[in-house]
């Protein structure tokens, strides 16, 4: 006990010279921080070519973005995160802060793989994550598909 108390007034203000610095930090110096927002993802087939297996295409990405706090307080509405809602909930971001379209890298007929890209049009944010990053897709010829719906409808 002798040990606690022994320079306590130095210990004491150790203490509050802590708390007031982290208060200034936590509150004047707008430090960085991460949130995720849910964004939707404009699905349109390359050039020529029309997905067969719409049904996979995720409607919407998980985008993580590091910003600082002020930033981010007001994407989500100018309200304060709220410290019960679940993990996995995220908040939509809407059209003027972000889109997310699929890039083909190589268009051609059967499997491909589309990229998720995510183009922010918030200042000052990084994107740090998109989950999911990539979409399996089959891509069709456009006119194959328009003859075959066309045969369908004859039948």
């Amino acid at each position: 006990m002798t040990r606690l108390l022994n320079n306590w007034t130095l210990k004491l203000t150790s203490l509050v010279l802590a708390v007031a610095l982290w208060g200034h930090v936590r509150g004047e110096v707008n430090p960085l921080e991460t949130a995720s927002f849910t964004v939707k993802i404009q699905t349109q087939a390359p050039d020529g070519f029309s997905i067969a297996d719409t049904e996979k295409v995720p409607k919407t990405t998980r985008v993580t973005l590091r910003a600082t706090r002020n930033v981010l307080r007001e994407l989500k509405g100018g309200l304060p995160a709220n410290p019960l809602a679940p993990p996995d909930e995220a908040p939509p971001l809407g059209a003027p802060y972000a889109r997310a379209h699929l890039d083909f890298p190589v268009a051609k007929a059967g499997t491909a793989t589309a990229t998720v890209r995510v183009d922010s049009g918030v200042e000052d944010a990084e994107i740090i994550g998109i989950k999911p990053a990539d979409v399996v897709l089959t891509l069709v010829p456009a006119e194959e598909r328009r003859s075959r719906g066309a045969e369908e409808k004859d039948e």
